[in-house]
């Protein structure tokens, strides 16, 4: 029992330890992001609220109530999946808890102690505002109160159970598929832009329901074919039926059935397969990726032998004798091809990128899906915007939206040094100099930022959202945006890095240069975007997004003059605590 509260005492310092700080650098630390949670969770609030009213309204309260129900549920679990996967599977210090005289199930325990800790205080977070809001809006009787604890419990029993059981199976799929590096980024960039669209259409409809009292996201016959399909949506439907007190001679036992069927099932994957799926885990960290040509091989030997042939029908030996030479000298295993020193720092940048799911996300992911979302909120801001102020302010909020998902993007740039890891010594020690690589990497963060704006301004065009003059002015605006928070992020990282320790080698929390980075995107974003409005009621549209860029000029050149400045001396301090 001994070992148990020490391991979980070590999890939970390990995640939200104080690391020596002072109760007033703690709390300056982590006010601002308690604020942006109360802001963003106040939202969340008042949406729920709103929907409520709106599924009230149009006597949908059990759809709702058994909607709401399921997608949390399948929120919960996908999130439980990975939350699971990492803490149990791929947690750096499983390595080294294997090495001391604790008990697998000691350790198992307080892992998934630690789970359903938070598991718990965010299903409690999301469902229980939502359930009262739920109950005063339609009047709930005292039964409807009485079920809510233990909704909230099989709330956090279902999803933690279920994610036991999947995820072994979602990393075998994930061992197969972690080298189709384009598929997979691929799929991200669908999943995240659709699950945009879908959030942005709710959101809409909150908008034109707040507007107009109509519920335009969903049509009666939609909501006919919806209340159709969730009377299948099992065993969601009997947690709205303990709610709703209907159904309960089969609501509750195939509801204690159901969950008591899903931890045997957990208890017995966890009992087999956890020890060893650690130790193979621990025993495959060391191997490499290696590229196979073997298809590309194939592809040429096959039309090698065509050429060949038809040379030896033409009656030239010689050419047929040359081709036969070069495609039975192909190598499955690629050769080492001589570059340029520039362009060898930037493709492995580029790689280093690429290849890992965690970065790849953060930054290609959300570039690629840029001009994606931003049309979607240019369309929600433009309409709010045209029925609420005047259509002149329309450029201002386009100008707002870019500038936005312009920071999002290019605030990855403040983890250049950071993301090195255990390898940052080794590009110290590169025959290449500090500021070309540290230019290099500016480099690759500004072509896929300028690619992400340009193919967004294309996008607005098209649509035609706003004028093609100023959309040519707003891209310059979002241009110089982007590289000064690039060069401003980069250097704050070379001054403060953050390296990550044990695990993968992977920075996965935020550091103080992103942070940083981001906070000042949204503060300029904010600034230009009041400064906009105003500015094009007094002075016009022309007028303001010129002092707008003159602005964002002046910046850009402090930015990148602070960042060449002492460059490779500020490299050479940097050192590994």
């Amino acid at each position: 029992m001994n070992t148990y509260k020490s391991l979980l005492r070590l999890e939970f310092k390990s995640r939200y330890g104080n690391s020596g700080q002072s109760i007033g650098a703690r709390i300056s630390k982590s006010l601002p992001a308690v604020l942006f949670f109360a802001l963003i969770y106040s939202l969340y609030v008042y949406g729920v609220k709103v929907l409520c009213e709106m599924f009230h309204l149009y006597e949908l309260e059990y759809e709702f109530l058994l909607l709401f129900i399921a997608l949390s549920q399948i929120i919960f679990i996908a999130f439980g999946i990975s939350s699971v996967v990492k803490t149990l599977y791929y947690s750096g210090d499983n390595e080294l808890l294997l090495r001391f005289p604790v008990s697998g199930e000691a350790v198992f325990g307080a892992k998934m102690t630690f789970l359903v800790v938070i598991q718990s205080i965010i299903t409690i977070a999301v469902i229980l505002p939502t359930f009262i809001l739920f109950g005063i809006e339609i009047a709930a009787p005292w039964n409807f109160y009485f079920c809510i604890p233990f909704v909230i419990l099989l709330s956090v029993i279902l999803p933690v159970g279920i994610s036991n059981i999947l995820a072994i199976p979602f990393m075998m799929v994930g061992g197969r598929v972690k080298n189709k590096f384009g598929g997979n980024l691929i799929f991200n960039v669908c999943l995240v832009a659709g699950g945009f669209a879908v959030y942005m259409g709710i959101v809409q409809s909150v908008v034109n329901f707040l507007q107009d009292q109509s519920l335009s996201f969903f049509s009666p016959e939609t909501m006919q074919m919806v209340s159709k399909i969730l009377k299948y949506v099992i065993p969601f439907k009997w947690f709205a039926d303990l709610m709703y007190g209907q159904n309960l001679a089969v609501a509750i036992p195939c509801t204690i059935v159901v969950v008591a069927l899903i931890l045997f099932l957990a208890m017995v994957v966890i009992k087999k397969l956890y020890m060893k799926t650690i130790i193979r885990k621990l025993e495959g960290m060391t191997s490499a990726f290696v590229k196979d040509n073997s298809k590309k091989v194939k592809i040429k030997t096959f039309f090698g032998r065509i050429a060949e042939k038809t040379y030896l029908l033409f009656g030239k030996k010689e050419k047929a004798e040359k081709v036969k030479e070069r495609y039975t000298s192909l190598s499955i295993t690629p050769k080492n091809k001589k570059h340029s020193v520039l362009y060898a720092v930037f493709k492995r940048e580029f790689l280093d990128i690429f290849r890992s799911k965690n970065y790849s996300f953060q930054y290609l992911c959300m570039a690629v899906a840029g001009p994606i979302m931003v049309y979607f909120c240019n369309r929600l801001c433009i309409s709010m915007g045209e029925a609420s102020f005047a259509k002149d302010i329309v450029p201002a909020i386009c100008m707002v939206v870019m500038m936005l998902f312009v920071t999002i993007i290019v605030s990855f740039a403040g983890s250049c040094v950071s993301k090195e890891g255990d390898n940052f010594y080794l590009t110290k020690i590169s025959p290449v100099p500090p500021y070309q690589q540290v230019l290099v990497k500016v480099a690759l963060y500004l072509v896929v930022a300028f690619a992400s704006t340009i193919i967004t301004t294309i996008v607005v065009i098209a649509t035609g959202q706003i004028r093609y003059s100023y959309c040519l002015v707003i891209m310059g605006i979002c241009l110089m945006l982007s590289i000064a928070l690039t060069c401003f992020a980069v250097k704050l990282d070379i001054i403060k890095p953050s390296f990550p320790i044990g695990g993968d080698g992977e920075l996965v929390n935020g550091n103080f240069a992103t942070f940083v980075a981001m906070a000042v995107g949204l503060v300029l974003t904010i600034g230009c975007g009041v400064f906009g409005i105003v500015g094009i009621y007094f002075w016009g549209v022309g007028f303001t997004l010129g002092m707008i860029a003159t602005v964002v000029g002046a910046l850009m050149i402090a930015s990148v003059c602070w960042l060449l400045i002492g460059i490779s001396k500020s490299y050479e301090k940097i050192t590994q605590k």
